[in-house]
């Protein structure tokens, strides 16, 4: 009973009891258990009890119809159940463990016969009163991904890694601890170890941004108490590793892929079928400084993102964007774009260098001129076979989990007037997708929807990637500067496909608006006096993008800030 009476006294809801007060409810407290992913009681329960968090991590979750969403998180020290101790009735919202942790109940049949006490009376509701006016607990959502569990069919291969990233966070400014498997001579019992594992991360979180479990392989006692205590539950794996299934532990992980060749792609669905990951990664032999330090910053909610809009030729701008960034030294981790954005940004995510980049949208896009092969207007003003086998040539066969950087395109679908956000397949067909123009190019089947260019609902998916919750997005919007009064209207008529641009732009104009607000730093290039099919003004798009990037850049400031609690957005669905 001593070490539950300690614990009181640390603990909001009973830490300024007098001792005596204190002893009684100890000894009332009843310890439970939880496991990681466990639900403690459910939205409309029956509630009589309150629990108070000894260690371990909580989240509080309210649905409405059929949407969940997580309200709080509460952490050791913290209480819930406070309302149905004293008055019973029914759970507002459910309680699930993200980790295991140790709980002590307080029953209401146990505590009402205490309540006579005039003394003990008092203080429970005054201490009640004090926390439901009071602002909950201060744990922002960074806090959710501050314990990071390595796991890996090799467990020495296992151990180097973790090292290593434990360097790159260090290098990154993240301050880092990192716990090793206890040594098999102490012998614990099944229940102790996630027990002393659960405390010790607790005072670990105290003083370091990220705690690293050196967690072996799957199915390791200490790797399955691992995956349960993590908040990212890193999966190391090779182009041939067979996928592991049945682990809802494993449930959102993120998947990295070590080595210099590709895993397939049939391997890669294996594995989402299994796990459905969070996201992908690449740890290439070739590149493994540079790839553990995109790694690091994205876990740490450090990583910056480029978004880059569509607009035809306009979109060259977007070159120069990528210039400017790279000469200012602005190292980019993640990718996305819609139509011809999402183009340029593929290019980028393959790792090619700027210079790169404009070589190939000279040779490509000017010299072959690849959208010219007219047709009689039945589906589309052109037949969009030379697209398709432009862009066959310049992203091959790699799947977008392929790449060594993250990279999104999005699209519009015709069936269910919604956007498509492409993740996963062929690279050089999701960016076809995002770059159908509703009648210039031909409509694409993707997964069984018909979908066209994403302009069509967002022509600047900022939101997007905001939802991935892994730090500032910068923008680059070469939407047109009239849609939002920045310009005047320009003399004649437009043509027809400055017509379709432009009545395309109006649709999507609310998602641009709201994607440029939740960006940390937009940058506009002038160019709406040129023609949105005039390829041959790359030059002149090119400069105007360096110069709107520069101009941005100098009045930017740190564009690495981490992300506030204020900034998350649900994560987008995968297709």
């Amino acid at each position: 009973m001593t070490t539950d009476v300690s614990v009181l006294a640390g603990l909001r809801l009973t830490a300024g009891f007098p001792l005596p007060l204190r002893e009684r409810i100890a000894e009332r407290l009843v310890p439970q258990h939880l496991s990681g992913g466990a639900w403690l009681f459910r939205q409309g329960d029956p509630g009589s009890t309150l629990f108070l968090v000894r260690s371990g991590r909580m989240e509080i979750v309210r649905t409405t119809g059929e949407t969940s969403r997580v309200v709080a998180l509460m952490q050791a020290g913290d209480s819930l159940g406070e309302l149905a101790l004293l008055s019973g009735g029914t759970r507002s919202a459910g309680a699930r463990a993200v980790r295991d942790c140790e709980l002590l109940a307080l029953h209401q049949r146990d505590v009402a016969p205490l309540l006579g006490d005039p003394d003990f009376a008092a203080a429970m509701l005054g201490s009640v009163t004090r926390m439901l006016r009071a602002d909950p607990p201060d744990h922002d959502a960074a806090s959710r991904r501050t314990v990071v569990a390595v796991l890996c069919e090799d467990a020495a291969r296992c151990t180097e890694i973790t090292g290593a990233l434990a360097e790159a966070f260090s290098t990154e400014g993240v301050r880092c601890a990192t716990l090793t498997a206890p040594s098999a001579r102490l012998g614990h019992p099944p229940h102790v170890l996630p027990q002393r594992t659960g405390r010790r991360l607790d005072q670990l979180e105290r003083t370091h941004d990220v705690v690293l479990l050196d967690a072996g392989t799957p199915d390791s006692e200490w790797g399955r108490v691992c995956a349960r205590q993590a908040d990212r539950v890193i999966l190391l794996i090779g182009p041939t590793t067979p996928p592991l299934h049945d682990r809802d532990d494993l449930i959102g992980c993120q998947l990295v892929v070590m080595g210099d060749r590709d895993c397939p792609a049939a391997a890669l669905d294996a594995w989402e079928d299994a796990t459905s990951p969070r996201a992908h990664h690449r740890l290439r032999d070739g590149h493994r400084r540079s790839d553990l330090g995109r790694l690091a910053r994205r876990l740490s909610g450090r990583s910056l993102g480029l978004v880059l809009s569509g607009g035809g030729a306009r979109a060259l701008a977007h070159v120069g964007v990528l210039e400017a960034l790279e000469d200012a030294g602005v190292v980019v981790d993640r990718f996305g774009g819609t139509s011809m954005g999402a183009f340029l940004s593929g290019l980028a995510a393959t790792g090619r260098s700027a210079a790169d980049v404009r070589e190939v949208v000279v040779r490509e896009l000017v010299d072959n001129r690849p959208f010219r092969d007219w047709t009689v207007p039945r589906l589309a003003l052109i037949r969009g076979e030379d697209a398709e086998r432009m862009l066959q040539r310049v992203f091959g066969d790699t799947d977008v989990r392929q790449l060594p950087r993250s990279w999104f395109a999005v699209s519009a679908s015709l069936d269910r007037a919604t956007t498509v956000v492409h993740r996963r397949g062929p690279t050089w067909e999701a960016a076809a997708c995002s770059m159908s123009l509703p009648g210039l190019a031909p409509p694409r089947r993707w997964n069984g929807q018909v979908v066209v260019d994403g302009g069509v609902l967002d022509n600047l998916p900022v939101l997007t990637m905001c939802g991935q919750d892994e730090g500032q997005v910068i923008a680059s919007d070469v939407t047109m500067r009239r849609l939002r009064g920045d310009a005047g209207r320009p003399a004649g008529l437009p043509t027809i496909v400055e017509t379709l641009t432009t009545t395309m732009a109006l649709a999507s104009h609310t998602a641009v608006d709201r994607g440029r607000r939740a960006a940390r730093l937009v940058i506009d290039p002038v160019v709406d006096d040129l023609d949105l099919l005039d390829f041959g003004q790359v030059d002149r798009a090119i400069r105007a993008g360096r110069v709107a990037a520069e101009r941005a850049l100098e009045a930017a400031g740190d564009l690495r800030r981490p992300v506030g609690a204020e900034a998350l957005l649900p994560a987008p669905e995968r297709e």
